[in-house]
């Protein structure tokens, strides 16, 4: 309607429920492998959907015991101690060792320097926070001014400049660069990681022990599952390393995370558990922190207790791995990781998170270069002919203007863009955003 205030309802895909199991399905025991219990559960974890479960998968009941005629109860399961929402760094036990503080975990330590005099005042300016707020040196007794910071990994390395008693200053006798502007400004790297490191010997949490089944690994699952969606990993993907490998990565845009599932299925019988050289997983940035690296074992002939007074699962054995290096080697090749896997049995998952690399930081100066005064002052004295023609301009227009050189962008599967301008490509993403492109939001 013509001058209403009511927005468009945007059509949105029915929210999904994903179970790994339920009352009325088989269990792995049944259907596959009870060593696939673990693995099941861990891609029903990194699914983007609300998951559940049903009561006896946890403690590999090797039967769904009837909702109606089944008189026992299940047996009694010891309390674990509840895991914090920590983020990185998902801490999968009480007694595990304190981990580092959100904040100590995400960054990374730079000192500024200032070697010259001063007569009142030294302080800089950087592209970590968009140049918004001033870092304070101090006074040392050499004469020398400086300041320790902590840094984001993905916002290194970092442009600055020094404000002397008033006056933007670059350091010509320190590193220096040129911004997307032209500026000179100076360079910050890092001087000493924390919470931040990859390779084979990265450590894992332990799980808490007494616990039948894969009630431990659950546990993190569970709270890694909630974690990513209050997080905003909105991204899912999905690769398959090898025939019974498969890896799920949830990403998030805002940050450029990611956190990657690596499971090795157990759907055959007659378990082989060679893997050969052909699972191997390539990802942008470096491994920040291992959730979770663990492998069930399961006897496929094992059978149930025939106690009278309670349901028990299957005897198994929960093996969980000390440090990254048990299953797996990572090497580095330029911004990217390449992780290799060399112990992985069928019944293994493999959980871990990983610190954006330059995908984060050309994303860090992108948003520099916006909330900038570079764009503003480009922008400003523009007359308003040019911003028409950098909004708008009709394909017959730009025919006009470069001699039939050039036209509207053709998108394949939607056609001509009705601007050749901004507003052209804004209005095919705002239908995509909508749902009537059939993309997913």
């Amino acid at each position: 309607l013509v001058g209403t205030l009511a927005l468009p309802l945007r059509p949105r895909s029915c929210p999904a429920l994903l179970f790994d199991c339920t009352h009325d399905n088989q269990t792995p025991f049944e259907k596959r492998h009870p060593r696939d219990a673990l693995p099941n559960a861990a891609l029903v974890a990194a699914s983007g959907a609300s998951i559940g479960s049903v009561r006896g998968y946890d403690e590999l009941l090797p039967f769904n015991p009837s909702v109606v005629f089944e008189r026992r109860l299940y047996a009694e399961v010891p309390k674990a101690p509840a895991l914090s929402l920590r983020w990185p760094g998902l801490a999968a036990s009480a007694a595990a060792p304190p981990l580092k503080t959100e904040a100590e975990a995400e960054s990374a330590r730079a000192e500024v320097v200032w070697p010259h005099e001063a007569l009142e005042s030294v302080f800089v300016h950087g592209s970590w926070d968009g140049w918004r707020e001033p870092v304070v040196l101090q006074l040392q007794a050499d004469g020398r001014w400086t300041a320790s910071l902590d840094v984001p990994p993905y916002a290194l390395p970092a442009q600055y400049k020094f404000v002397i008693d008033g006056q933007w200053i670059c350091d010509a006798s320190q590193p220096t660069a040129c911004d997307r502007c032209g500026n000179v400004n100076n360079v910050l790297r890092a001087t000493g990681a924390m919470g931040v490191a990859s390779g084979e010997g990265h450590a894992v949490a332990p799980l808490p022990p007494g616990l039948p089944g894969i009630f431990a690994a659950k546990q993190v699952l569970n709270v890694l599952h909630s974690k990513l969606a209050c997080e905003g990993f909105v991204e899912i993907g999905a690769q398959q390393l090898a025939a019974d490998v498969v890896a799920v990565q949830r990403r998030s845009p805002n940050t450029c995370q990611r956190t990657w599932f690596v499971v090795r299925s157990a759907f055959a019988r007659d378990l082989h558990e060679d893997l050969g050289d052909t699972a191997a997983l390539e990802f942008p940035g470096e491994i920040a922190d291992v959730h979770l690296a663990a492998t069930l074992y399961a006897a496929n002939e094992a059978r149930r207790s025939d106690s009278q007074d309670a349901l028990h699962g299957l005897q198994s054995e929960l093996r969980a791995y000390g440090s990254l290096g048990d299953l797996a080697e990572v090497s580095r090749d330029g911004s990217r990781s390449i992780l290799r896997l060399r112990h992985f049995p069928p019944g293994s998952v493999l959980v871990f998170s990983t610190a954006p690399g330059d995908e984060a930081r050309c994303q860090a100066e992108l948003d520099d270069v916006l909330a900038g005064p570079c764009l503003q002052e480009a922008l400003r004295d523009l007359p308003i002919s040019e911003l028409s023609y950098l909004l708008f301009s009709c394909d017959a227009e730009e025919l006009d203007r470069s001699e039939g050189a050039r036209g509207a962008y053709d998108v394949e599967g939607h056609g001509p863009l009705v601007y050749c301008g901004l507003l052209g490509p804004c209005a095919v993403l705002d239908a995509a955003r909508r749902g009537g492109l059939g993309l997913a939001e």
